[in-house]
């Protein structure tokens, strides 16, 4: 079947798995003062640091908070974003984007030059292209954004996580799951799998709330420690409970964020 979602496997073939790992979700982000809305697809599993929601954002920050330059043609563009794209090369006539086993990049040509240019942006274009880590700043911004875009998509579900845990292991455990099947197993087996492709959407939404939020943290510890040689992590039950268990948020925080916070303090 492939590396699927539970929507698509539940579209496509009628059934859904029990803890994917490949679930997303489509998530609308509001960006700027006039609150322009870009849909963005989230994913827990899988994902290269930094994602494609990722560069949207930091795209979208840019030009949120840069003043823009005037050049020829009456035109504006923020000319030092150039230097933090990068754009993986296409596969053409039997040759890979890959050289060595590592993933072969090139500059990038025509840089977005504006937040419309960004928010047009097609999903394709998102995932060959790259944004890495402006500045603190900019992630701050970029985080706040996804935190709280993450936060209203799980206000809208009816029902919490916890609720429909515990509605699928009454539905699943047995006498009832026997008792159940006898009864109406279309409908049964219907309710079953769309838990679980809820609940794979509430995971990857929650995911992401967690990780927005012990960023925000590192951050904030790492400013009001700006004296120390390196930054602060936060060392908690929940945070070691993430990083444990989501090697893409450890990669995040030690690839990322935490070269980002060294650079800023030197």
């Amino acid at each position: 079947y492939g590396r699927k979602a539970n929507v698509d496997l539940l579209l496509t073939y009628g059934f859904a798995l029990r803890g994917n790992m490949r679930d997303s979700v489509a998530v609308p982000v509001y960006i700027g003062l006039l609150c322009q809305k870009k849909i963005l697809t989230l994913s827990r599993n899988g994902q290269k640091i930094p994602s494609p929601a990722f560069s949207a954002l930091r795209m979208a920050a840019y030009f949120a908070q840069a003043p823009l330059v005037p050049v020829s043609g009456g035109k504006t563009k923020c000319p030092a974003l150039s230097k933090y794209l990068r754009e993986r090369p296409e596969r053409k006539a039997g040759i890979s984007a890959t050289a060595g086993g590592k993933r072969r990049w090139r500059k990038v040509k025509n840089a977005p030059s504006s937040l419309s240019e960004v928010l047009q942006l097609p999903e394709k274009r998102l995932k060959d292209l790259r944004c890495r880590a402006i500045s603190v700043a900019n992630e701050r911004f970029v985080l706040d954004m996804l935190r709280h875009s993450c936060k209203l998509a799980l206000s809208k579900y009816p029902t919490s996580l916890e609720a429909d845990k515990k509605t699928r292991n009454h539905l699943e455990q047995e006498p009832n799951s026997t008792r159940m099947m006898k009864e109406d197993p279309t409908n049964h087996l219907r309710h079953i799998f769309s838990l679980r492709v809820r609940m794979g959407e509430k995971r990857v939404l929650k995911w992401h709330v967690e990780l927005c939020t012990l960023a925000l943290r590192w951050i904030d510890k790492s400013i009001e420690c700006l004296g120390d040689q390196r930054p602060q992590g936060v060392d908690d039950g929940s945070s070691r409970s993430l990083l444990q268990k989501s090697p893409a948020a450890r990669a995040y925080l030690d690839c990322v964020l935490k070269p980002l916070l060294l650079a800023s303090q030197r």
